[in-house]
């Protein structure tokens, strides 16, 4: 197994996450190891097994939208490409699906060059009613439209605009 290659966590590997997110996303919505186990599904990491050095996860939304959430990049690996490549495993899920992938980031510089552009804030009212950021970050709502092209429709496969 290539330890730089995006994979769906294991249920091992929970509590290692909710730390990586912990330790490394203090401004992140906080996760817990329960709250990893249960949706272990929609987490991808990159790392050796039981050692992720990058997460992310993604929830449904009430829309039928994604969510990408808790983008974690171990500080050791940081600047290595890591964080970029667990956002293209998690929009290839959202192509997959067929759904259009929204996030909410305190850096959006980042999240545009991963070919994500500005939302309305009202794309995610929720968030008021979720465990709330500190007032000091600054949120940006993030989304990544996937769509559909004549031959690519009809053949069942999907592409992300960038």
């Amino acid at each position: 197994m290539n330890p730089r290659i995006p994979r769906q966590a294991l249920p091992a590997e929970a509590g290692a996450i909710a730390r990586l997110v912990g330790r490394c996303v203090p401004r992140c919505l906080p996760v817990t190891a329960k709250e990893v186990a249960d949706g272990i599904g929609n987490w991808f990491v990159i790392g050796p097994p039981g050692s992720p050095r990058a997460a992310a996860s993604l929830e449904s939304l009430p829309e039928g939208d994604l969510e990408l959430r808790s983008v974690a990049v171990d500080p050791e690996w940081q600047g290595d490409g890591l964080g970029a490549r667990v956002v293209r495993a998690a929009c290839i899920e959202a192509q997959r699906r067929g759904r259009e992938l929204l996030c909410v980031t305190t850096t959006p510089a980042f999240f545009q060059l991963q070919g994500f552009e500005r939302a309305e804030d009202s794309r995610l009212p929720e968030k008021d009613a979720r465990k709330e950021l500190p007032l000091s970050a600054r949120r940006h709502v993030m989304r990544r439209r996937v769509h559909f092209s004549g031959k690519e429709q009809r053949r069942g496969s999907l592409t992300c605009s960038a």
